[in-house]
C-alpha cells in the first residue's frame, strides 16, 4: 500500500530534512523503497516481459523486466558476474520511447535513462558511500517472453539511429548557460542560474525555506532535442534533473544521503 509524503522543509537542496505525512505541500507517492511515477500513465513502458542488455564496457547487465514493477538484474560481466538481484522499479516517461527507470539495489540508488528508439542507456548511480557517477552504453533487446532475439549484446554507439523528434544535440549546445530558469513544483519553486557550463546557483523563491542562493558544479547529458539530464551533488545527496526546454517541464530525482529517492515534477520557465 502506498503512503503519502509531503516535502515541507529543507536544509539544503537536495537534502530533504523533514518528511511529514499528509500535511499538504508538494507531494509524491512512495511505494516499497521506490517512488511511484503516475506520469507512466501517459505512455506504456515497452519492456515488460522482455530482457534488455546494458553494456557499459567493463560492466554488462541483463535487465529482465518480469512485471510492470519488478526487474531482475543479472551481472553478465564485471566483478559481480553471475549474480542476480530482483528489485522494484518505476518507469517515468520523458519522451516517446524514452523512459527514466528508477530503482534501489545493493549498489545504491539508480536512475536509468533507457532510450528504446536509439537503443542506448545512460545510468546515473548514487552509491551508499562515495560520489555519484554516470555510465552509458548500448542497450539491446535479448528476449521477448522468453524467446531469444538475435543480436543481443551487439549494440552500437548512437549515430546509426535518430530519435523521432530530431538528432541528439551536443552537450556544448546546452541552452541554459547564462540564463535563469524557474523549476516550479507547486508548493515551492527554485530559480536555477546556470552561470557557466559547469557551475550553477539555486535558490528557493516560493516555499518555507527561502534564503540565499547555493552553488554547485553540474554536468549535462543531452538526451533529445531540447531535453537534457542535469545532475549535481552535495554533502546531502544527489540530483538528476530532466529539463525539457521544448515542453517547459522538469522532473527531478532527488536521492538523499540515506539512499531514499523522491521524484518531483513541475513546470520549467525562463526567468531571465
Amino acid at each position: 500500500m502506498k503512503s503519502r509524503f509531503s516535502l515541507l522543509k529543507y536544509v539544503t537542496w537536495p537534502t530533504l530534512a523533514v518528511l511529514l505525512v499528509g500535511c499538504g505541500g508538494a507531494s509524491t507517492d512512495i511505494g516499497s523503497d521506490t517512488l511511484a511515477a503516475n506520469a507512466r500513465a501517459t505512455q506504456i513502458f515497452p519492456a515488460v516481459d522482455q530482457v534488455w542488455r546494458a553494456d557499459f564496457g567493463d560492466f554488462v547487465f541483463d535487465l529482465n523486466f518480469e512485471t510492470s514493477s519488478a526487474v531482475a538484474l543479472s551481472a553478465v560481466k564485471g566483478p559481480s558476474a553471475g549474480q542476480t538481484e530482483t528489485v522494484s522499479y518505476t518507469a517515468t516517461p520523458l519522451r516517446e520511447g524514452l523512459f527514466a527507470v528508477q530503482w534501489r539495489d545493493g549498489g545504491g540508488a539508480v536512475v536509468h535513462v533507457e532510450d528504446f528508439q536509439r537503443e542506448f542507456v545512460n545510468a546515473f548511480i548514487t552509491p551508499p558511500a562515495g560520489q555519484a557517477f554516470a555510465l552509458q552504453g548500448p542497450f539491446t533487446l535479448c528476449s521477448v517472453r522468453g524467446a531469444p532475439v538475435a543480436g543481443c549484446g551487439a549494440g552500437k554507439l548512437p549515430g546509426g539511429r535518430v530519435p523521432s523528434d530530431g538528432p541528439v544535440p551536443a552537450a556544448a549546445e546546452f541552452p541554459a548557460v547564462g540564463q535563469v530558469w524557474r523549476a516550479d513544483f507547486g508548493g515551492f519553486a527554485f530559480d536555477l542560474a546556470f552561470e557557466t557550463a559547469q557551475t550553477l546557483s539555486f535558490s528557493e523563491v516560493t516555499g518555507l525555506s527561502r534564503g540565499p542562493a547555493q552553488s554547485a558544479t553540474y554536468a549535462v547529458t543531452p538526451l533529445r532535442q531540447g531535453l537534457f539530464a542535469v545532475r549535481w551533488s552535495d554533502s546531502g545527496g544527489s540530483v538528476v534533473q530532466f529539463e525539457d526546454f521544448s515542453n517547459g517541464t522538469v522532473k527531478s530525482f532527488i536521492t538523499q544521503s540515506d539512499g531514499q529517492t523522491v521524484l518531483l515534477q513541475g513546470s520549467l520557465t525562463r526567468v531571465q
